[in-house]
């Protein structure tokens, strides 16, 4: 049999699998696949299901012609994600072009649409404890509500008006321009029956939201997000800022200039948020890649680990247990590690970096 490596249209071919969810009891992961579509012109993610002890196959969860973004849980168990699928109950034709909406998928039975947006919405935490959803939403300065910016875009369509009034920086991100719209964000509550009601956190926010990562409390009364703040120069920091979800009030969680703060996860108890910090590179010095605590009351941050030689790559909290979890970097593998805060040097190894969940074979 030929390897994959030997013939590269074999190798775009392959699946890619990225991400993980797990459900609140531990008893379901989730992954994303990726792969080429018939035509073999872009990769088409759709939603596989494994089995944490590694007895059952994979199965897939989701088909669909638009493919479904990383996906987290509900409290309740349900399966959340984006997708531009078209809504099975809706009048009409079905658009190909139309945004992303998130969508419910319960233990047993079909996705259901569960919320909408004009420009689309992004998937950003769930509240481990409660119905609260808290995501991305692209609406167009100046728009009050999602009415009125559905008003607004039908306006631009009908005029054919295609053109993008920046009037600041940046205006574009790698090969995309940015705009028209500015990422909002938007917290709702999910229901059994009917869509997501969401409330508008930050009606003015610039691009201070772009690619914006962002955790929920457990009971889902805060959010912790990254926040972009501009400087002289057209260059830019990154934040964090704490939003309360019911009124769209804010303080500043974490900003001492030093870099780009990122990732952030609240302790299950609420009273901590780990991050990763990412520090300025100079002419004389690279960045380096941190992982810090502070209490979500404020105050100062600190460092744990500092002495490790590894870039963290992502960190989760862990439920009932006194500790982080980065992903570390080490030869192109992302093994884990169990750090305590409160004890900076005490760590004990915990990664997979490869094979199943289960199977440890990086010995």
């Amino acid at each position: 049999m030929t390897s994959a490596l030997a013939d590269l249209d074999a190798l775009l071919a392959l699946p890619r699998l990225s991400g993980l969810a797990l459900s609140p009891d531990g008893r379901r992961l989730v992954t994303s696949v990726a792969t080429l579509r018939p035509d073999a012109t872009k990769y088409v993610t759709s939603l596989w299901e494994l089995d944490p002890t590694g007895d059952a196959p994979a199965r897939r969860l989701t088909r669909s012609r638009t493919g479904e973004t990383p996906p987290l849980f509900a409290a309740d168990g349900t399966l959340l994600f984006t997708s531009k699928r078209p809504d099975p109950d809706a009048d009409g034709k079905s658009d190909d072009d139309a945004p992303a909406a998130l969508w419910q998928l319960p233990l047993g039975g079909e996705a259901r649409l569960a919320g909408s947006r004009p420009g689309g919405l992004g998937l950003l935490a769930a509240g481990p404890g409660s119905a609260t959803v808290l995501a991305s939403a692209d609406t167009l300065p100046g728009s009050g509500d999602g009415a009125d910016d559905a008003a607004r875009r039908a306006l631009r369509k009908d005029r054919t008006v295609t053109a993008v009034l920046h009037a600041g920086y940046p205006v574009r991100y790698w090969d995309a321009d940015l705009g028209p719209g500015q990422p909002r964000l938007v917290a709702g509550e999910l229901a059994a029956d009917g869509a997501v009601q969401w409330r508008d956190l930050t009606p003015a926010p610039g691009r201070a939201l772009d690619r914006a990562t962002a955790d929920l409390t457990r009971d889902g009364v805060a959010a912790v997000t990254t926040w972009r703040v501009a400087e002289p120069g057209g260059s830019w920091r990154t934040a964090l800022m704490v939003v309360d979800t019911a009124t769209g009030e804010r303080r500043t969680l974490y900003d001492d200039g030093s870099g780009e703060a990122g990732e952030p996860r609240i302790s299950p108890d609420g009273s901590q948020v780990a991050f990763v910090l990412e520090t300025r590179s100079t002419p004389d010095e690279p960045p380096d890649v941190r992982l810090l605590v502070v209490a979500l009351a404020g105050g100062q941050a600190r460092e744990v680990a500092a002495d490790w030689d590894r870039w963290r790559a992502g960190q989760w909290q862990v439920p009932h247990r006194p500790g982080v979890r980065p992903g570390r970097g080490r030869r192109d593998r992302a093994p884990g590690a169990r750090v305590r805060p409160a004890a900076a040097g005490d760590r004990r190894r915990a990664g997979r970096p490869t094979g199943l969940p289960g199977r440890r074979r990086d010995r």
